[in-house]
Order: C-alpha cells, then sequence, then structure tokens
C-alpha cells in the first residue's frame, strides 16, 4: 500500500509485505516516509495484489487528520 501526491511522487510506504487474503485495515498520519507531516490537500493510494491493483483517492483536511483505507484481497 503505497501513498502518492497529485503529481504521482510517492510519499510514503504503508505496507510492503505480503497480507493473509481477508479484511485489512491501515492507517495513514498525513506523514511521508520521513516523518514529516504533509500540507492538506489530494493524495493518492495504491494497492497492489499480484497482479491486482487499485488506485483511489484520499483527500486530507486538518493537520491532524487520520486517514483510515480498508480493503478485502
Amino acid at each position: 500500500l503505497k501513498i502518492f501526491d497529485i503529481q504521482g511522487r510517492l510519499i510514503r510506504t504503508l505496507v510492503n509485505k505480503t497480507l493473509s487474503a481477508g479484511q485489512h485495515e491501515v492507517s495513514w498520519d498525513g506523514r511521508n516516509d520521513n516523518g514529516v507531516k504533509l500540507s492538506s490537500g489530494v493524495y493518492f493510494y495504491r494497492i497492489q495484489a499480484g497482479r491486482f491493483k487499485k488506485v483511489r483517492l484520499s483527500a486530507t483536511g486538518r493537520q491532524d487528520d487520520a486517514n483510515t483505507m480498508r480493503a478485502n484481497l
């Protein structure tokens, strides 16, 4: 599970391992891989499982918001 900015640059890798099939929940605190808090805006997240790929929109609001992503794989 990776987060990208509106320009397609990789911002954060949240999950980079194989998970069992089923529902998983991951929270993103709005920080990049270096721990720096990002500004409010539009970001995309990408989930990949084998040949399956899904890209979705994730908009951050206030600086203290955490975004939760859920997926059934």
